[in-house]
C-alpha cells in the first residue's frame, strides 16, 4: 500500500499543512534562522521567557525536562515534521522545557504574538 506524501516546498511539513490564507498571516513575521549544533534555542525559564515558535526545515532538536533531582531528561525529538513553541498554542508565554539544537540546521521563527492573534 503506498502512503501520499506532500511536496515539502515550504521546509517543514507543517507549515505545508496550512492555507494560503493562513500562511500569509503567519509569514509577515516569519524570519529564517540557522541553529548550530549544542544552540539552545529556549530554555525552561518563567513567564515572557518564550517569545517565538520555531518551525524545522532541517535538524534536529530535543526537547527536554529537568527532573527534582536536577538531572535533564530528553522527552522528545522535533525534525521537519513538527513545532518548537507548543506552550504558545497552549496559551503559555514560557517553557516548561528546554529545546536544544542537536544537529545543526535551519528553522523558520514567528513572533508568539501573531500566533496568538490568529488563534
Amino acid at each position: 500500500m503506498s502512503v501520499r506524501t506532500t511536496p515539502n516546498a515550504r521546509g517543514n511539513r507543517l507549515l505545508n499543512r496550512l492555507s494560503k490564507n493562513d500562511y500569509k498571516l503567519l509569514i509577515r513575521s516569519e524570519k529564517a534562522v540557522s541553529l548550530a549544533r549544542g544552540e539552545e534555542v529556549y530554555r525552561q525559564d518563567g513567564p515572557g521567557s518564550l517569545s517565538h515558535v520555531f518551525f524545522p526545515t532541517s535538524g534536529m532538536i530535543s526537547l527536554t525536562v529537568l527532573m527534582e533531582d536536577g538531572t535533564e531528561v530528553e522527552a522528545a525529538t522535533i525534525g521537519n515534521e513538527g513545532m518548537i513553541g507548543l506552550p504558545v498554542a497552549l496559551g503559555l508565554d514560557f517553557s516548561p522545557i528546554r529545546a536544544i539544537s542537536q544537529i545543526s540546521g535551519a528553522s523558520f521563527n514567528a513572533a508568539m504574538k501573531l500566533l496568538r492573534a490568529g488563534a
